[in-house]
């Protein structure tokens, strides 16, 4: 029992004590007193995330478009109807009317 008594006091109060300080002094300056502390960690991992999810959205968007010039140099029907959805072209003697879905507030 003197032996586990002297134990502790040796581990509290002498040379380890000084230790435990640093230790504990150097986990906090790293979570939150560095210039790379958790917060800045956790702010760049969700813009990370957001750029990850863009890139996976212009990626998808390339394919549709990439989709798209191909029908535009290879068929003629496509290119017709691309030119009356989007620029409004017409045939000789036809009407065109343009309806608008409305925007409800």
């Amino acid at each position: 029992m003197d032996y586990i008594k002297r134990f502790f006091k040796f581990i509290r109060f002498k040379r380890l004590f000084r230790y435990y300080l640093v230790g504990i002094f150097f986990l906090i300056w790293i979570s939150f007193l560095d210039i790379n502390n958790l917060l800045t960690h956790k702010k760049l991992n969700e813009s990370i995330n957001e750029l990850k999810n863009a890139k996976s959205y212009y990626k998808n968007e390339i394919k549709k478009d990439s989709l798209s010039l191909y029908k535009l140099t290879e068929d003629s029907t496509y290119i017709e109807k691309f030119a009356r959805e989007n620029y409004f072209f017409k045939k000789k003697g036809e009407d065109i009317f343009i309806i608008e879905k409305r925007k409800d507030e």
